[in-house]
């Protein structure tokens, strides 16, 4: 069947195609506030879609008041998903004898650029701060890096397990620092500490300790540099001939253990004076001792603690002394000072005091007045008599080692 399109149709058609080819010239390759990303993207659509679909998608503003009916065109609102719905093409007029025009498939548009300010996000505001957890205990205080203190001295015994401990608080007021210098520190340990530690052997060492990286003092007992003798110990090379001086002794001790030899005097001291007393001095430094207990070795007076002691009287082979309420304390002896000790010349020419011998004390001259007061004896001379003769000490010796007593018996 053939039809023909009518005049009127055949100019409504060439006028619709020169008006959109107008508008199309009127349109900016870029409009303002469009990027050109979205220029090219209108280029492709209309280089690939009809006419009249790109002129149905460009519209003349609604409130426009030119006299040609058309305003600076508008971008129409495209959904997110950048699809235009085919029901925004205007459906073309049917007339009489002409093609119902086609509905063409959904285009996709990449979305428009806002052209509008953006608004500025407000800044996040910082995070909040956790409260402090409440400050637990205070740790006790150890002592200072480098400080020379026995509580910043570890030991590391020569045993089996060798570990490293220091040493312990209770038993830190046994240990005397000596001196310390350039990295080394000397010291002692009394008779009770040595007893507290458990430790074999009399105590005729003086120990020394090396500073660490981490501030504390080591006392290594498998190293050769970490004791030497005491001065009283010394004291026997010197008696038997090995050394001329004490000095000479421990300047030895020194070099042979690998121990600064001019370090000496700041780490142990000057020694003793006179070296080492003569053969049968009566003098503290010429006394050992022998105490009462389970190792009974026996040791000489320790050269800071002979202060403390009195001669009293030196006669035949015996010597009687006293001892200071301060020596008491000092020496960590029990009970109160209430005796006189004596002490017997040895063949090497020392003294001896032996207290697991009954002729090593006699009770002082007060404690003897007890015995008056309570009858047992006339004078205090009496009952020190009766002391000697009980104890084995010649009573004859005893003015000439412990005095006349008080003139008037009894104070």
């Amino acid at each position: 069947m053939k039809y023909h399109r009518t005049r009127f149709a055949k100019s409504a058609t060439l006028a619709s195609l020169a008006l959109a080819l107008t508008l199309t010239a009127c349109i900016p390759a870029t409009p303002p506030g469009i990027s050109s990303a979205r220029g090219l993207s209108e280029g492709s659509m209309r280089a690939t879609q009809p006419l009249a679909v790109v002129v149905d998608q460009i519209l003349p503003s609604p409130e426009s008041g030119a006299t040609n009916g058309l305003e600076e065109p508008v971008l129409l609102e495209v959904p997110s998903s950048g699809i235009v719905p085919a029901a925004t093409a205007a459906p073309a007029q049917e007339q009489s004898g002409t093609v119902p025009a086609v509905a063409p498939a959904p285009v996709a548009v990449a979305p428009p650029i806002a052209t509008v300010t953006q608004a500025t996000a407000p800044p996040a505001a910082p995070p909040a701060t956790a409260p402090a957890a409440p400050a637990g205990p205070a740790a006790p205080a150890g002592s200072a890096a480098g400080e020379c203190v026995p509580a910043n001295i570890d030991i590391r015994r020569n045993d089996t397990v060798r570990a490293i401990k220091p040493i312990p608080a209770n038993e830190q007021q046994y240990y005397t620092v000596l001196g310390c210098t350039e990295g080394w520190l000397a010291y002692s340990i009394s008779d009770e500490g040595i007893r507290a530690a458990g430790l074999d052997g009399g105590n005729v060492y003086f120990s020394l300790a090396r500073l660490q990286n981490d501030g504390r003092y080591l006392t290594d007992f498998t190293q050769l540099a970490t004791s030497v003798h005491t001065w009283e110990f010394l004291a026997f090379y010197v008696r038997d001939g090995r050394y001329a001086t004490v000095q000479d002794a421990m300047d030895d001790q020194f070099a042979t253990n690998g121990i600064p030899v001019r370090l000496r005097e700041q780490l142990v001291g000057a020694g003793p004076a006179n070296g080492t007393p003569t053969a049968g001095e009566c003098v503290p430094a010429n006394i050992d001792i022998r105490r009462n207990d389970t190792v009974r070795a026996i040791k000489p007076i320790p050269a800071n603690e002979q202060q403390y002691y009195t001669v009293l009287g030196c006669t035949e082979g015996w010597l009687a002394y006293s001892i200071s309420d301060e020596g008491i304390r000092a020496a960590g002896l029990d009970g109160g000072n209430v005796y006189f000790s004596l002490a017997r010349l040895q063949n090497d020419g020392r003294y001896l005091t032996d207290f697991t011998q009954l002729w090593t004390s006699v009770h002082t001259w007060e404690f003897l007045a007890f015995y008056v007061r309570d009858g047992r004896y006339a004078t205090v001379q009496d009952a020190m008599d009766d002391q000697f003769a009980t104890n084995g000490i010649p009573v004859r010796l005893r003015e000439q080692l412990v005095g006349a007593g008080p003139a008037n018996g009894t104070p």
